[in-house]
């Protein structure tokens, strides 16, 4: 077991400090989900990550994208799938 605890706050923080101490472009998802938003209907993040991918080029650095709404359960489906 660690001795180590990092709450969300704090992790949060940890984070801030690291970026901020990076030379690279970073790329943040404002309002809504924090991960999987690549080829995930999101314009503004594939248009960066594709261009970053096809021809090396980074964004600003600091350049943010509104995440896309959250998914709302179909009360017509059930299990894992039950988003639409």
């Amino acid at each position: 077991m660690s001795r180590w605890r990092i709450s969300a706050e704090s992790g949060a923080v940890v984070a801030a400090m690291v970026a901020a101490a990076l030379p690279a472009a970073a790329v943040t998802v404002t309002g809504g989900g924090d991960h999987g938003q690549y080829l995930n209907g999101n314009a503004c993040v594939d248009g960066i990550v594709t261009g970053y991918l096809l021809t090396g080029a980074a964004p600003a650095h600091d350049t943010s994208c509104a995440a896309n709404p959250l998914p709302v359960p179909d009360p017509a489906r059930t299990g894992p799938y039950a988003l639409s």
